[in-house]
Order: structure tokens, then C-alpha cells, then sequence
């Protein structure tokens, strides 16, 4: 569960949806075991334009570190009125954070490319694995 909004998440930040299809919105848990900067973290599934989705540790020049993503919240206040929650821009809605071109290592959709092979990482921080495509998603994800 995240706290601050009461959305509901199961033990490995996932959960399904009314037609049975499950999906993440955080780490993985039960798809990487290695949480440590001693390994690089494994492949753990394809997004649906088909490049890799990986774990957030990956080799950056000989040493061994978390991938860190380019969006930061927004400081301020957000807009008030029928159609903005108004308060402090704190992390709580996805309109708190803005892409800051080279804040972190990924690009806007939380991917870079490594050893030649462009890829998304799980992240810590916002937008945890993806936060668009890359590519173009295959047919067989449109309903």
C-alpha cells in the first residue's frame, strides 16, 4: 500500500485489475533476488515494444550501481480549482514530477542504453520501471 494515497499494492508492489490482468507499479520483488551493488541486476521481463526491462543495478564503467531516474518533483504549489487536488507538489500524484534532462542516467521513458542494448530500469524513485515506450508497443497490447 502507498501510504500517502491509500493505493493498494500487494507484497511485490503489484495487483490486478477487475479483468484479472496484474501489473507492477513498483519494485518487482519476486523477480530479482540480488539487492546489493555486488551483482548486476538480471533481465526481468520485455515492455511491450520489446526492448528489456532490467533490475536497477547495472556496471557503469567497472562499478556496480543503482540506475538513477531524470524526474524530480516539481517545487512549489500546484494550481487550485475544480480541476487540481491544489497543496504542495510532494510525490503524491503522478503531475508532482517533471523530467529533467540529465538530473539522473535515464531518459524520460526510464531507459538508457548500456553495453549497446537500450533497455528500462527499475528505479527507486519515480516512475519505478517505465514511464513511456521507447518503441512501439506490439499489436497484440491494444484491446
Amino acid at each position: 500500500m502507498f501510504v500517502a494515497n491509500g493505493f493498494l499494492v500487494d507484497t511485490h508492489n503489484a495487483h490486478s485489475q477487475g479483468n484479472g490482468s496484474y501489473h507492477y507499479h513498483g519494485k518487482p520483488n519476486a523477480l530479482y533476488l540480488d539487492d546489493n551493488d555486488s551483482v548486476v541486476s538480471p533481465l526481468v521481463g520485455f515492455a511491450a515494444d520489446g526492448y528489456p526491462i532490467f533490475g536497477p543495478y547495472f556496471d557503469d564503467n567497472g562499478t556496480i550501481r543503482k540506475a538513477v531516474s531524470s524526474f524530480q518533483v516539481i517545487a512549489g504549489s500546484r494550481p487550485s480549482g475544480t480541476d487540481s487536488p491544489g497543496g504542495t507538489y510532494d510525490g503524491t500524484y503522478r503531475d508532482d514530477y517533471q523530467y529533467v534532462v540529465d538530473y539522473g542516467d535515464l531518459d524520460e521513458c526510464n531507459g538508457m542504453t548500456v553495453d549497446g542494448v537500450y533497455g528500462y530500469f527499475i528505479t527507486d524513485g519515480y516512475p519505478y520501471v517505465l514511464n513511456c515506450f521507447k518503441g512501439a508497443p506490439d499489436d497484440s497490447f491494444h484491446k
